[in-house]
């Protein structure tokens, strides 16, 4: 089934006539820019049983610095990581904490505008700031904000203010100046469910809040004029395998149980995406849903399972992403390599995205974590 976008012209403007041409409609359904993009794997930082310094435990975040340098927020260690462009190891930030430069719980990680490097720690309620080559320039203490489990929880935007989630009656970010001095608080809708629906919103580094809503491929942002820029694509709805719908159904009752709430009903249709994220330059990464596949339990995810009584997944969904320009140009499809999967019982996430280049974690055999850089290559017609 695909779902409409009415009119279907690529790079098509619309102005809403009502009110003043308070919207802008984009409809990104050119042929992508990219073609049939492939991707060529530049940089791959981890180890099973190698040298200690490459070996991940939970990255929540990485940054690069202007001179190429990677930093790696690894939230089990508890300290952050450095490498150089071509993944060789550097040194070690911090540690655990409550002291200057230490971290009680890492949570993400962003290059600021003047080019030091800003960690994010709710628990300690402490954003750190360290310069280029590694040391501590201050912590700022934030006395309000602070939720785990987000998709988002910080953002540093182009004029280098910082966004903290917070969550009381109703969800928040915290702008925070460069100084530490909350500037405001803005509110966000989202994240809010209906069953499988959501409503989701991200900062983007252009300072302004990115929103969409699952059902459809649709995100829209404020001008600074006052109106409202909407980017919109056709898109093709992916279906559940009957076997796959039914796992899906009986994995969600089994958990709602746990939680002590109603199950959702599965559909027969998935939503058009799980989550989206807004890169440096503006280009919007939406992961999409798509068709499962068939795999076979290994030996590792079943000890894993029946460790937690967890029942058998036996359909996953390939990671894939659709690509947009701020401008309302569909730049291609990006489909992750080497068997990573969409599941939230894997960490596989888009981390980092700039111009044409990505970083991603992926998660091992054995559950071990690598972060991969990967170049997209146009085969652009």
């Amino acid at each position: 089934m695909r779902l409409p976008a009415t009119p279907t012209t690529a790079f098509l403007l619309l102005a809403t006539t009502a009110a003043a041409q308070e919207t802008v409609v984009l409809e990104a359904n050119n042929p992508p820019v990219w073609g049939d993009a492939t991707l060529v794997e530049e940089v791959r930082i981890g180890t099973l049983d190698g040298d200690e310094r490459y070996a991940l435990g939970l990255v929540v975040g990485i940054t690069e610095t202007a001179d190429g340098t990677v930093w790696v927020a690894d939230r089990m260690l508890g300290a952050i990581r450095r490498y150089n462009a071509d993944g060789e190891y550097l040194d070690e930030i911090g540690g655990r904490g409550d002291g200057p430069g230490e971290f009680s719980y890492l949570t993400d990680i962003r290059t600021t505008p003047s080019g030091e490097v800003a960690v994010w720690d709710p628990m300690g309620r402490r954003i750190t700031y360290f310069r280029s080559d590694g040391s501590l320039a201050r912590d700022v203490t934030v006395e309000v904000g602070g939720a785990f489990g987000i998709h988002q929880p910080f953002e540093v935007d182009a004029d280098g203010t910082a966004y903290v989630a917070w969550l009381t009656d109703r969800w928040f970010w915290i702008r925070v100046d460069p100084k530490g001095a909350v500037m405001d608080t803005l509110w966000y809708p989202g994240p809010e469910r209906d069953g499988m629906i959501k409503t989701m919103s991200v900062v983007s580094p252009a300072g302004h809040l990115v929103t969409g809503r699952n059902d459809e491929f649709s995100f829209s942002w404020p001008l600074r004029d006052g109106r409202t820029m909407t980017v919109e694509r056709d898109v093709d709805v992916a279906e559940y395998h009957p076997d796959e719908r039914a796992e899906a159904q009986a994995r969600e009752e089994l958990f709602s149980e746990r939680r002590g709430d109603d199950p959702i009903r599965i559909p027969r249709e998935k939503p058009v995406w799980s989550e989206f994220a807004v890169s440096a330059d503006g280009r919007i990464w939406v992961r999409r849903h798509v068709r499962g596949v068939e795999v076979e339990e290994g030996a590792t995810a079943r000890e894993v399972r029946e460790q937690f009584d967890n029942p058998v997944i036996g359909w996953r969904e390939p990671v894939v992403y659709d690509v947009v320009d701020p401008t309302g140009v569909f730049l291609g499809t990006i489909r992750i390599p080497n068997g990573t999967w969409a599941m939230n019982t894997d960490k596989v996430s888009v981390v980092l995205a700039r111009d044409d280049s990505f970083w991603v974690v992926e998660r091992g055999e054995f559950r071990e974590e690598y972060l991969v850089k990967y170049r997209i290559v146009s085969h652009a017609p």
